[in-house]
């Protein structure tokens, strides 16, 4: 209705319902609300003709209601956030959803990142994992194509290419942290959702930490090795990865401190 009123203002309701193929009743019931909400203006007269408000002033008016939403929802419920104190799993529906989780995460981030994810998802997120980056996170990535990611300790896997034709989506994975996780298999518009999940599980979360700082390693190994590098290059790659992934972040903390004293004692 709005499209039509674009190019064929003003018009009347019988009009549109005329061009657009809809019963009158409908196009008269939905007009009012089109003018609540600003996309259109209908004049005092008897016809009520409409015409659309340009696209310019009706973005800009959005934006504003959205920008007032915001604050007063954030003002609503300041200091209201949930915690990290539920070890479930939810599951995640879009790739919107998907994608603000993940950018939650690195806002939220104070030690290490590390995600694994195939080109165009990782491309969606770059911005976002330069400026945790920026704020001395420690961010790894293992990619499946060469990328560059400013501040970003970059793992490519030598197999790629074959990784990515044998699945049927886009998939992201990341954990922060080694607290909380995203596991995701997008459909290759990045909109639709295969599976993905969610969770603030302390126990999962490092379980997923170290295997994947244990497949960033190795499949680095694997190129230098693959390269005909000599030992003590390996050996100092090897050093180097060891300093760079923390072994107690903040989810190891955490788990601990969930963890009986007597379960802990008989680990050691």
């Amino acid at each position: 209705m709005y499209a039509f009123l674009l190019a064929n203002s003003p018009a009347t309701g019988y009009r549109i319902s005329q061009a657009i193929g809809k019963p009158a009743a409908n196009v008269y019931n939905a007009l009012p609300i089109l003018e609540k909400k600003g996309a259109v203006l209908v004049e005092e007269t008897a016809a009520h003709r409409c015409r659309a408000v340009p696209v310019a002033e009706l973005a800009a008016r959005l934006h504003r209601r959205f920008l007032e939403t915001q604050t007063g929802l954030e003002a609503a419920f300041a200091g209201s956030n949930p915690g990290l104190d539920d070890d479930r799993i939810y599951p995640l529906r879009t790739g919107e959803q998907v994608f603000e989780k993940c950018r939650c995460m690195l806002d939220g981030a104070k030690e290490i990142v590390l995600i694994d994810a195939f080109p165009g998802a990782l491309n969606a997120l770059i911005g976002d994992l330069e400026r945790a980056a920026s704020r001395s996170v420690r961010v790894a990535v293992n990619s499946y194509r060469s990328v560059r990611i400013k501040g970003v300790r970059r793992f490519e896997r030598p197999d790629g290419e074959r990784v990515i034709g044998r699945w049927p989506g886009e998939w992201i994975n990341m954990v922060k942290d080694g607290e909380e996780y995203v596991l995701a298999l997008l459909e290759r518009d990045l909109h639709g959702v295969i599976q993905a999940v969610w969770s603030g599980s302390p126990s999962m979360s490092w379980v997923y930490y170290s295997a994947l700082m244990s497949e960033m390693k190795m499949g680095g190994l694997k190129r230098r090795i693959l390269k005909g590098e000599k030992t003590a290059a390996l050996k100092k790659y090897v050093e180097a990865c060891d300093r760079f992934f923390p072994r107690e972040a903040s989810g190891y903390v955490r788990l601990m401190k969930q963890t009986p004293s007597e379960t802990r004692e008989k680990a050691k």
